[in-house]
């Protein structure tokens, strides 16, 4: 190096630099990675669930937080959330955590129509037996004929004794 002095009188001195390398940011020593989760249609997931499925390095203290949509957990299928790890010495790094939403099953009501269809049944029926239902007039009248004849004889042959 040299150096002028005010007289303008000049010296060269011989100087040791020492160059230190620039520090490496953290977000370029670690690397996250995002998780996934698989949750009934209609479930709600709260961003901690969603933070707790980064996988952080250990020592790197990094923090993550939910930067992008959350999934809408009414509409079966997967969804995508971005998630930013902040590092303590200022830097960041983004993720994405998969939540796979399955459809509610549909119930057996909803699946099926319970109406009948016309069918075409046979003309011929079969033939019940006699339960005596249908009896004639002829057939009560003569049995009570005969009651009430054995009841008659009964009864004077009671006054004969």
């Amino acid at each position: 190096v040299e150096v002028t002095y005010p007289d303008g009188t000049k010296d060269t001195v011989e100087v040791t630099v020492h160059v230190t390398p620039k520090p490496v940011p953290d977000k370029d020593k670690y690397d996250p990675t995002g998780g996934e989760t698989t949750v009934p249609q209609g479930t709600p997931v709260s961003d901690k669930e969603i933070t707790d499925l980064v996988k952080i390095p250990d020592g790197s203290k990094g923090v993550p937080t939910v930067v992008g949509d959350r999934p809408d957990t009414n509409v079966p299928g997967d969804h995508k959330v971005t998630v930013e790890v902040t590092y303590p010495d200022g830097t960041k790094d983004t993720v994405e955590v998969t939540v796979h939403v399955t459809p509610k099953p549909v119930p057996d009501k909803d699946k099926y129509d319970p109406t009948g269809k016309a069918q075409q049944v046979n003309g011929k029926g079969n033939k019940l037996p006699a339960t005596g239902e249908n009896a004639t007039p002829f057939f009560n009248v003569a049995a009570l004929t005969i009651i009430s004849s054995v009841g008659l004889l009964s009864v004077s042959k009671k006054k004969e004794d």
